[in-house]
């Protein structure tokens, strides 16, 4: 994954401003995009992109909910702030 994202971030020119990404997860049974956010995977995604700077798009059901809690887990920890 991170190979494909780094990929993707060299076509972005800097006049684009930072990369965005669809991030989604799916049902397993139905294959559309989950009610609520995986934080198990979130988290695993977001380390794995590291250290790639770029906006993330929910593409989850219950989209103000589950943003404010990838927020909550980006902001709470260190570890996802690049420096």
């Amino acid at each position: 994954m991170i190979e494909a994202l780094g990929r993707a971030a060299k076509t972005w020119r800097v006049e684009d401003g930072i990369p965005m990404v669809d991030y989604s997860q799916s049902d397993t049974v139905s294959g559309s995009h989950n009610l609520e956010l995986d934080i198990e995977l979130f988290v695993r995604f977001v380390e794995a992109s590291k250290p790639l700077d770029f906006d993330i798009m929910l593409e989850i059901k219950d989209k103000e909910s589950s943003a404010l809690k990838a927020i909550e887990i980006v902001r709470d920890d260190e570890r996802f702030f690049h420096k």
